[in-house]
């Protein structure tokens, strides 16, 4: 096709916005921030730009002959906040379901949820594990393990990431597995050729060198990068208050020097999270908290990514808070932006998961929580309930025992997604809570929470 003849078609051409966009003035005034919910992309564009745009859908030979608008097109289009065609509503609700069920069925990453202990030294006041008894994951059931993730890539051939979340309990207190897992998966990634990565979900007590020692040497051998997490709930008073070692000593200023040790040996590639639970009762300390680590790091905060999750009602919510945020009220919602504000403007790194909530991984292909005892969920907030559906045999095979806990979350197909403003960015919720995040969207789907991926 010429010049001419695509200019022709383009002529003939029905544009429209996407229905998934908010729109925002920016603080200049001169420019709006859209943000398109269902790719997550934002721009900053010149409002005389967007309205010419907006008003000549119609006249497309304007944008022939106007450079910055056609540009401005170009970009739009790119980015789908563009359409060249027209939505309805039936167009709309199919390309959701569409998007929501592609990203079910092509999965190609094994993602897999390993609990290698229920055994923990501190005595949290609102975790569950303070009131159950401990139970390390074995040398043979890793062995278990190890068959398991080898079946599952070799079965699926789509598969070609393999993602593992070391948590527990403490992970940390069984080390030797956790070394052992994180080696052979390197090496079966390697075999494979599938792209290997891991997390280590850690209070960071035992976060010390020899450990850091260790996998900086698997880093170099294989050169993986393993991620991790560490919650510290305010500064020294709030988080020992919160937090303390089970001999009921503080654990503030181990975790913290471990913390920030961690930060200074990291290179930026390397994802660091730092996790504080927040209520009314810590919340400015919290804020302390990070005031304290800006100066001792300075510009190095801009390794660390921030995770705030308001605090559970009870306790019956805290495994669930550890993967999906117990969704604030309105009034918490607020507080929790006006801290994450505060937080960007002292160059810490926010994620732009605070504007998303889904689709919930329980509805995803090959994603497995596994305990010690070998028993499979499909979701880490499930995990000691009765709700596993399945175990892990000797060789490695995956069988259900109860297809019914399999069925009710991952064949829970709620359509409310389809006709709310925010279901790009839910699709649903979470599958266990069922609760709707729509006062935290109000929130932070504004011209101030958007900014904050900016």
């Amino acid at each position: 096709m010429n010049k001419q003849e695509k200019k022709t078609v383009r002529m003939h051409m029905k544009f429209s916005l996407s229905p998934w966009l908010f729109k925002f003035e920016d603080d200049d005034e001169g420019s709006y921030l859209i943000f398109n919910t269902i790719n997550r992309s934002l721009i900053k564009i010149e409002k005389s730009t967007f309205d010419k745009i907006t008003k000549h859908f119609e006249n497309i030979e304007t944008y022939e002959k106007d450079k910055e608008i056609r540009n401005a097109l170009e970009e739009l289009g790119k980015r789908d906040f563009l359409l060249s065609f027209e939505v309805n509503d039936v167009l709309r609700r199919n390309v959701l379901e569409y998007i929501y069920f592609s990203g079910r069925i092509r999965n190609d990453s094994l993602f897999l949820w390993l609990s290698l202990t229920s055994n923990c030294n501190m005595a949290c006041p609102y975790c569950y594990l303070s009131k159950k008894p401990g139970k390390n994951m074995s040398d043979k059931k890793a062995e278990v393990i190890i068959k398991f993730v080898e079946n599952e890539l070799k079965k699926n051939k789509n598969l070609s990431y393999l993602t593992v979340i070391y948590y527990g309990g403490e992970p940390l207190l069984n080390k030797e597995i956790l070394i052992k897992l994180h080696k052979v998966f390197c090496e079966i990634g390697e075999k494979m050729k599938v792209s290997y990565s891991s997390m280590i979900i850690t209070n960071g007590v035992l976060l010390n060198d020899m450990l850091l020692a260790e996998l900086n040497e698997i880093r170099r051998r294989y050169n993986v990068t393993t991620r991790f997490q560490v919650t510290i709930d305010g500064t020294k008073e709030a988080h020992d208050k919160r937090r303390p070692l089970k001999n009921g000593s503080g654990s503030f200023d181990i975790v913290y020097n471990n913390f920030i040790k961690l930060v200074k040996r990291s290179n930026n590639a390397e994802s660091i999270t730092l996790r504080s639970n927040l209520d009314n009762d810590n919340i400015e300390s919290v804020k302390n908290l990070f005031d304290k680590i800006k100066k001792e790091l300075g510009p190095q905060v801009n390794k660390v990514n921030i995770g705030l999750s308001w605090t559970y009602p009870n306790q019956n919510y805290y495994l669930l808070s550890t993967v999906c945020s117990f969704f604030p009220s309105r009034e918490q919602a607020l507080k929790l932006l006006e801290l994450y504000k505060y937080l960007k403007e002292l160059g810490y790194k926010i994620p732009p998961t605070v504007l998303t909530t889904g689709p919930c991984g329980v509805t995803v292909p090959y994603q497995y929580s596994i305990d010690e005892s070998l028993k499979v969920y499909k979701c880490p907030g499930l995990l000691y309930t009765d709700e596993y559906f399945g175990i892990i045999r000797d060789d490695g095979s995956l069988k259900i025992t109860n297809s019914v806990h399999l069925a009710k979350y991952v064949g829970d197909l709620r359509k409310c997604y389809l006709d709310c403003k925010f279901g790009p960015l839910c699709y649903g919720g979470c599958r266990v809570m069922k609760h709707c995040p729509k006062e935290y969207f109000e929130t932070f789907i504004s011209r101030e929470g958007i900014k904050l991926v900016m």
